[in-house]
């Protein structure tokens, strides 16, 4: 469920369905893959979202909110098992854009759904870089810089004391 303005982005509610994913679960009922924590969702939706004029105003670019939703097979590995591409609304009172694509079933829902997760990768990488690179580089720099003043202020400190000023 989005928390961002309905007004602005559209409804909140995602567009998977459990008609979508009932046939991934080895067997369960969403209730139960739920209750049994197997049901994980990778949710770059709202984080996107806003920023998704911009960067689709551009030239040869095409960037979309994602919703991944994966289940956790009794061998361990998580597997995706439907992916969520949005779109801001267009134009006021315009709906939003929403598909959703799961497994393949032929060779053209194989293209479809390799190309969904290329858009997932990219906005995993995109929250990667931001948060694991920029946020910590420049945290890292800053106290570095702090340190470095207050070194230099003590080593100014320290010759002026030396001078003597009696």
């Amino acid at each position: 469920m989005s928390k961002l303005d309905p007004a602005v982005y559209g409804p909140p509610e995602s567009a998977i369905t459990e008609e979508h994913i009932i046939g991934q679960l080895d067997g369960m009922s969403v209730e139960q893959a739920l209750q049994d924590n197997r049901l994980y969702m990778l949710d770059y939706h709202d984080i996107f979202l806003p920023f998704l004029d911009r960067i689709n105003a551009q030239d040869g670019r095409k960037a979309y909110g994602t919703r991944t939703l994966f289940f956790l097979t009794a061998a361990g590995t998580l597997k995706p098992i439907a992916i969520e591409l949005c779109l801001p609304p267009m134009t006021d009172g315009c709906a939003r854009a929403k598909r959703v694509f799961t497994p393949p079933a032929d060779a053209t829902s194989n293209w479809l759904w390799q190309l969904a997760k290329a858009h997932v990768c990219s906005n995993d990488a995109g929250v990667h870089q931001l948060i694991n690179h920029w946020y910590v580089v420049r945290h890292c720099l800053s106290a570095l810089q702090e340190a470095s003043l207050h070194f230099h202020h003590h080593q100014l400190m320290q010759s002026e004391s030396s001078v003597g000023f009696d």
